[in-house]
C-alpha cells in the first residue's frame, strides 16, 4: 500500500522536502515472508546537505543507535549516511535509515533482519 504522510515534528523543526512547505514523505507498506508488517518511508530534499541534516535529526530521536556509517551504492561509491536504530516511539521496531544524495529513506520492521532485507531491495 502506498501513502503520503507529513512529518509534523520535522516540519516544526524547520525541515522541508523539495517542492513542499512541509516534510512531505512517501510511505509504502509490505508484509515479510514471516507475516510481519514492514514499511519504507522516503523523501526528497532540496539538497544533499538538507537530507543529511534530517538524517542526523532523526538519528538523535532514536531510542538506540546500533550502527552508523556510510551508505554505498551497488557500485561501491559512497552516496550518503546509513544507520541501524531502535525506534523511540516503539522500541520493538527496528529501522535502517540512509541518505542517497538529496534523498532520505527509512526501512522499518519488527526485526533488524527484516529492515535490512527491505533496505537491500530498495536501497539503490
Amino acid at each position: 500500500m502506498m501513502a503520503e504522510l507529513i512529518d509534523q515534528a520535522g516540519t516544526d523543526a524547520g525541515f522541508r522536502t523539495a517542492h513542499s512547505h512541509e516534510v512531505n514523505l512517501g510511505a509504502n507498506t509490505y508484509t515479510s515472508s514471516s507475516g510481519e508488517s514492514l514499511s519504507l518511508v522516503y523523501g526528497n530534499f532540496v539538497t544533499e546537505k538538507e537530507a543529511n541534516r534530517y538524517f542526523d535529526w532523526q538519528l538523535g530521536r532514536s531510542a538506540r543507535v546500533t550502527s552508523k556509517g556510510v551508505k554505498k551504492n551497488r557500485l561501491g561509491k559512497v552516496v550518503g549516511q546509513r544507520a541501524e536504530v531502535l525506534i523511540k516511539e516503539d522500541p520493538q521496531q527496528w529501522e535502517v535509515m540512509w541518505t542517497n544524495e538529496a534523498t532520505f529513506r527509512a526501512a522499518r520492521g519488527a526485526t533488524l533482519v527484516d529492515a535490512v532485507e527491505l533496505e537491500r531491495q530498495y536501497g539503490e
